[in-house]
């Protein structure tokens, strides 16, 4: 529902914000945030967190590559490559 959806962005937000001012965001966050941004149909915000995501954990480019290249084939790498 579009009220617990709103709810559930926000906590990650607010998640995510924590988790910045220790140096220590959980992985998989930036990439389910992008992944609620895509949704409403903004891909910018989307995109920003999924190369977040693929910066943070190196260990998720392939996959983020992957999933950026749908959304913009010319920014598949566009958060450096690993």
């Amino acid at each position: 529902n579009p009220e617990g959806r709103s709810v559930y962005k926000t906590s990650l937000e607010q998640a995510i914000a924590r988790g910045q001012k220790r140096n220590a965001v959980a992985p998989g966050m930036h990439a389910e945030l992008g992944y609620l941004y895509l949704e409403e149909g903004d891909s910018t915000a989307a995109l920003q967190h999924f190369q977040q995501e693929r910066v943070l954990f190196p260990e998720s480019a392939r996959f983020m590559d992957r999933v950026i290249s749908q959304i913009e084939p010319s920014k598949a790498v566009a958060g450096g490559q690993n």
